[in-house]
């Protein structure tokens, strides 16, 4: 079993994140410790033990002694050399505690990043990862942009909670069986019975900035075989019609890697919508020739509750399951209401997976999609207007 490498406990995503949190709470050490010197200030280790001897004897935070100069003139063995960035370093955190109320979350996140030259040693250092390492920090921009959007008030105390919900969330070990995440370079030499290569769209795979150069989609070609070969026996390659990066909403063509793979290893699963725009049913085109596609009721996790076992469209079973729902309630079910108004933390029953607590909530009036974290069953994602919940 591969490690799982949550986005939230990337190196430069917790960089930022301890920058946050030293803002919220300048007297938070072990966040302030993690950023004194990232990027480097010529804070050595003899230094930094120093001045944290010095806090805990005189019973000080570590942002006090090295924020006020009389005190940092008192702490044996500093000398001048060290003096000067922390200064600097700590009028830039004065400054952004005075400055948040008045900022929005993505402009205190972009101020920290450029003021305190993360972006800029990254951008010097020509090493590989750090490309990846700059997308990430993009779109951890995008991830306090959607904040702005769910209805909590967008301040930073919300976020850093809303932060570690989450975190709390993709590093618990709700199950023995899961799906693990990872890069096409990290999965080298890793084989797994079912694979799904998300994204096969031209300017994500291969990436934009390879376009234009033959060498480097030739390296994008072979990095697609590695993420090919390493599945045993099923691969998914999915592209999406849109999508939203980076905060915005783009579209782009399927990726020119999946028309060069021979028609007779391919079956295509294509969405195909009805009058109402909402896709009810799907055909696939195997080796050449059309058939169509309907999940069971087995396949669509109904069992033998709504029919007989003859297969059925997704249309089909959802007026069978609102067929049933015109039956009287039996005692005790827990009907959908959409009168409720929930947040991020709260606790909800659900009838048949207990009490769980909501992650995010998005969408307004009868588009509400709720994502609630269930003890022993994982994040769901659900419709408030369909989901059998309550308040606790």
């Amino acid at each position: 079993m591969t490690s799982l490498i949550c986005f939230f406990e990337r190196k430069e995503i917790k960089d930022v994140i301890s920058y946050l949190r030293v803002i919220a709470n300048h007297d938070d050490d072990i966040n302030l410790l993690r950023i004194i010197n990232t990027p480097k200030r010529g804070l050595g280790e003899t230094t930094m033990n120093r001045l944290m001897v010095y806090a805990i004897e005189q019973e000080m935070s570590l942002f006090d002694v090295i924020s006020s100069p009389d005190i940092l003139a008192q702490v044996p063995g500093i000398t001048a050399r060290v003096k000067k960035p922390l200064e600097l370093f700590s009028a830039f955190i004065f400054n952004l505690i005075g400055y948040q109320d008045n900022m929005s979350l993505p402009d205190i996140i972009e101020h920290v990043l450029q003021e305190s030259g993360y972006i800029a040693e990254l951008e010097r250092e020509k090493k590989p990862e750090n490309e990846s390492r700059l997308e990430n920090l993009k779109e951890f921009v995008g991830v306090a942009k959607d904040f702005e959007k769910s209805g909590e008030i967008p301040n930073l105390e919300n976020f850093l909670s809303h932060i570690s919900l989450i975190s709390d969330i993709d590093n618990a070990d709700l199950d023995e069986e899961r799906v693990t995440l990872m890069t096409l370079h990290s999965a080298k030499g890793l084989e797994f019975p079912i694979v799904f290569m998300a994204g096969m769209e031209e300017g994500l795979f291969p990436h934009s900035r390879t376009l234009m150069d033959e060498a480097q989609i030739e390296e994008e070609r072979r990095t697609c075989y590695v993420g090919i070969t390493r599945a045993q026996r099923k691969l998914y390659m999915t592209y999406a019609r849109s999508r939203t990066i980076y905060g915005r909403s783009a579209s782009y063509e399927p990726s020119r890697f999946l028309s060069e793979i021979p028609e007779e290893y391919m079956e295509r699963l294509v969405v195909r919508q009805n009058a109402y725009g909402f896709a009810n049913s799907a055909v696939v085109q195997q080796r050449g020739y059309g058939a169509p596609f309907r999940p069971s009721l087995n396949q669509m996790g109904s069992g033998q509750r709504f029919g007989q076992g003859q297969p059925q469209s997704a249309a089909e079973a959802l007026a069978s399951l609102q067929r049933q729902g015109t039956q009287p309630a039996a005692s005790g079910v827990i009907r959908p209401d959409t009168d409720v108004k929930w947040k991020a933390g709260d606790k909800a029953r659900h009838g048949k997976w207990g009490i769980g607590t909501v992650v995010s909530v998005k969408g307004s009036g009868e588009e509400v999609e709720l994502k609630i974290a269930f003890p022993g069953e994982g994040v769901k994602g659900l419709m408030q207007k369909y989901a059998p919940i309550e308040k606790v």
